[in-house]
């Protein structure tokens, strides 16, 4: 059953002020909001891989938008949305037309 409305996944927010045991990097000289939100996932592509299966399981359901945190710059998206291109592919998840 589908009830229209879209189902928006956030991609971990961790890291700066968030300390958690998965950001395994050195906080030394850093200054807090440089290493938050969206750089943590960049810096553990495993973790940010195992989200945007997720997104992309439930897509297939219906309309699906990723929220990130803290981004910084263009270049942090693009990244991010190679990611999940690289995975639509590998795991076969047919593309959607623009506007959808």
């Amino acid at each position: 059953m589908r009830c229209g409305a879209a189902v928006i996944l956030r991609t971990l927010d961790a890291g700066g002020d968030k300390r958690s045991p998965i950001c395994l990097y050195r906080a030394k000289r850093i200054p807090l909001l440089d290493f938050a939100g969206v750089r943590t996932s960049l810096h553990r592509p495993d973790l940010l891989e195992t989200q945007l299966k997720a997104a992309l399981a439930v897509a297939s359901a219906g309309l699906c938008k990723v929220m990130l945190p803290m981004i910084n710059s263009v270049a942090e998206i693009r990244a991010v949305r190679q990611v999940l291109e690289d995975l639509r592919r590998t795991i076969n998840v047919p593309a959607r037309r623009s506007g959808s």
